[in-house]
């Protein structure tokens, strides 16, 4: 019997319209075994060079809609840029997001990197070393928000709340489950350490499981349970037996990440459903949960119906999970 594994879909919301996200949200709720949707926290599409004028709707409203839309789905930004939004900001946002919701939100934080779109929209982007400092005090701060019973009163180098009320509270007891997504082995992987909940990293099998070893020396330094923290991963699963299609979709991740052919060839869940297959279970042995697949739209539903029967019900974790 096969490990078992669930699935998320990070609808990525380009070129598409509300009624065809609407629909596609209801559709992956309804006839398939995807435990979760994600939206991407851009304001506009990161792809190729400079600002592509391609229309990309906002996140956190998106999400607010979805949790509406829909009933069973988990629901996340994958992953919540932290030079958008001021932390304590986002805690509200988060609650507010948890009630309407009825507890389905996964709270999950980056640092924020895309230069180009913050200097469009004149949102100061910090040095990347200043970047690891606010998303380490983020994180405690939105730990320390969520955990709270009376007012918050937080002192940080780059962030400060003085005796800040958070009402309403979060729907989850004791608290959503908090994710830090990215894999910097120096800074971000040691943040994961010391407050995340759920780290998700992207990567072929061989990447991933060198992310988890330095993420497991980090738990050791700081006297953290390495097995308290859910391990997921951010990567395509794509089921065809076509070769040039498939070549199609590597090349894609080779021109937007720095790995190996072999490593694209052999460890990435592309190709044909046995070879999917057999790469998610090696996933599986190194203790990951959970794969949230990108998914940009407009979306081809016979090709998710098809994954889902060939690839997600192999792994069939249940979609009732409490856990992202």
């Amino acid at each position: 019997m096969s490990d078992s594994m669930r699935f998320g879909v990070q609808t990525v919301q380009q070129n598409v319209t509300w009624p065809e996200l609407l629909d596609f949200w209801r559709f992956l709720e309804e006839e398939t075994r995807v435990e979760s949707v994600w939206a991407m926290d851009h304001l506009v599409v990161p792809i190729g060079e400079g600002l592509p004028e391609i229309p990309c709707f906002e996140s956190w409203t998106l999400l607010a809609a979805a949790a509406q839309a829909t009933h069973r789905l988990r629901l996340g930004c994958l992953v919540t840029a932290n030079t958008f939004r001021h932390p304590a900001l986002l805690a509200k946002m988060a609650a507010t997001l948890d009630h309407i919701s009825e507890g389905r939100l996964i709270l999950a934080l980056g640092a924020g990197w895309h230069e180009a779109e913050h200097a469009a929209f004149g949102i100061p982007l910090p040095p990347l070393r200043e970047r690891m400092e606010r998303l380490e005090e983020a994180a405690a701060l939105l730990r320390a928000v969520m955990e709270a019973e009376k007012p918050v009163t937080f002192r940080g180098r780059h962030y400060q709340l003085e005796h800040a009320p958070f009402l309403p509270g979060f729907v989850q007891r004791p608290r959503p489950p908090l994710m830090i997504g990215g894999g910097g082995e120096r800074h971000t992987l040691r943040t994961v350490a010391r407050h995340a909940d759920v780290a998700n990293v992207l990567g072929p099998v061989s990447v991933v499981r060198r992310k988890l070893e330095v993420l497991e020396a980090h738990c050791a330094r700081e006297g953290r349970d390495f097995e308290s923290i859910e391990k997921t991963v951010h990567v395509p699963v794509f089921v065809h037996e076509d070769a040039g299609v498939v070549e199609l979709v590597r090349g894609f991740v080779r021109d937007h990440h720095d790995f190996t052919e072999e490593q694209l060839k052999d460890e990435l869940p592309v190709g044909s459903a046995d070879h999917v297959c057999e790469v998610i279970e090696r996933y599986c042995e190194l203790g990951v949960t959970a794969i949230v697949l990108p998914a940009p739209g407009p979306w081809d539903r016979e090709a998710f119906r098809y994954l889902d029967q060939a690839v997600i019900r192999h792994f069939d974790a249940g979609c009732e999970s409490a856990r992202p």
